[in-house]
């Protein structure tokens, strides 16, 4: 910590990625306002961007980071076999590395509920072959349950034209444009998370 303020006494400017972080740097190091500009994160729209949708005869879910328990993958795998049980065409697929507990754990509950077959696991996807992924999905789903300053995966899917389904948190409510562009719901919580997918 005393580093850090340190850090930000000595700087004469700062940019964030978000409001809701000026505001937690304002909060937590008493940062004056002024030192502070909001500057979104870049995006490249010429590699993001609406395409002809790549459409099966299921309702496909996508997640893009990292499946770990921080990134709320047990909340999304919960209202996922919830959905399942109903909505037989539904699919999940899942980008990113797995890290910690929570791959074998959702893994063993999807065999559980005979539902494994629903779900696919990508690892890890080289960035010039995401779009493709986005083209292939009816939503995108990011239940972060950390803080976030800036969501690249909102921002990718809102980029592609698809509608994201996103937790409440950090910064994220000030990339989706909630009502328009996806929606938001309670983070960690999975039947908010089933009501709004």
């Amino acid at each position: 910590f005393e580093r850090e303020k340190r850090c930000f006494d000595w700087a004469q400017n700062i940019t964030t990625p978000s409001q809701d972080l000026k505001n937690q740097l304002i909060k937590i190091f008493k940062i004056q306002q002024e030192k502070i500009k909001v500057i979104p994160n870049i995006l490249d729209t010429n590699h993001f961007k609406p395409k002809n949708r790549i459409k099966d005869n299921n309702f496909n879910i996508l997640h893009v980071g990292r499946f770990e328990r921080a990134k709320g993958v047990e909340t999304l795998i919960n209202a996922f076999i919830h959905l399942a049980k109903t909505y037989k065409d539904i699919q999940l697929t899942c980008i990113g590395y797995k890290r910690g507990s929570s791959y074998e754990k959702c893994r063993n509950y999807l065999i559980k509920e005979n539902l494994i077959g629903h779900v696919t696991f990508k690892g890890f996807v080289a960035y010039k072959n995401l779009p493709e992924f986005y083209s292939k999905s009816d939503i995108v789903v990011v239940p972060s349950e950390i803080y976030e300053s800036f969501s690249y995966t909102v921002a990718q899917g809102m980029a592609c034209g698809i509608p994201v389904v996103a937790s409440d948190i950090g910064g994220i409510p000030e990339t989706v444009n909630s009502g328009q562009s996806g929606v938001l719901f309670d983070a960690g919580n999975v039947q908010d998370l089933i009501e709004k997918i």
